[in-house]
């Protein structure tokens, strides 16, 4: 069974009274593992599919579903859960909260969870660890530079140990070197933990270390290699 199928699936956003499509019909399934790329131009509806897939939004018309899930169905407790504990986000800005410490900015997403509080700090450390920066725990996100702030975001992504990573330019606002660093530290935790990743990307990059690349254009799938 897929772990994600998209089916049929349309997003329609209002400008006023004139309807804007950002997808016109997208069929997509991602098995477990994958490591994905879905590219094309800005305006393409890249950042609108992904969104869906993480069930920050909902479809027009068609079906998502998450593990077998029809993510419709569910209330709105059960698709927070479904965040909280299957699916884990890296955005292009990092989206750290610049009071919090980088190991408090890892741990915030477990406060969704029923774990006891040692156990959350727990993960959060071993979190850090795995991206290689359980020594700047303490450290907020102004003292850390653009990459280390990343790996803070990909460490918040896996701490809940999600069977799914959606992530949305990961690598844009960060210069190459540093860029090709990040990727290979997602590549490793695809390879290590089988975590399935999802990106948008224009980063060329990317698409060399994906397995799969899925080129979207006016809201539909271009190319399905």
């Amino acid at each position: 069974m897929s772990l994600i199928d998209v089916r049929a699936v349309t997003k329609q956003y209002w400008l006023g009274r004139t309807p804007v499509p950002a997808l016109r019909g997208i069929d997509l399934s991602v098995e477990p593992g994958e490591f994905l790329a879905i590219a094309g131009p800005s305006g393409s509806g890249k950042t609108t599919l992904l969104n869906l897939m993480g069930c920050i939004e909902t479809p027009t018309h068609g079906a998502v579903r998450i593990d077998g899930a029809d993510v419709a169905g569910l209330s709105g407790d059960s698709l927070a859960e479904l965040r909280a504990t299957k699916i884990g986000f890296i955005f292009q800005r990092f989206n750290l909260l610049p009071v919090l410490t980088a190991l408090e900015n890892v741990e915030y997403p477990l406060l969704l969870t029923r774990l006891p509080d040692q156990q959350k700090r727990q993960r959060a450390l071993e979190a850090l660890e795995r991206v290689g920066l359980s020594s700047f725990a303490n450290h907020k996100p102004l003292e850390l530079s653009g990459g280390q702030q990343q790996r803070v975001a990909i460490a918040r992504a896996i701490v809940a140990e999600p069977r799914i990573v959606l992530a949305d330019e990961p690598t844009a606002n960060l210069d190459r070197t540093t860029g090709g660093d990040i990727l290979s530290l997602m590549k490793s935790i695809n390879q290590r933990q089988r975590t399935t990743f999802i990106f948008s990307t224009h980063d060329q990059k990317v698409m060399e270390l994906a397995g799969r690349i899925v080129l979207l254009s006016d809201g539909l799938i271009a190319s399905r290699p």
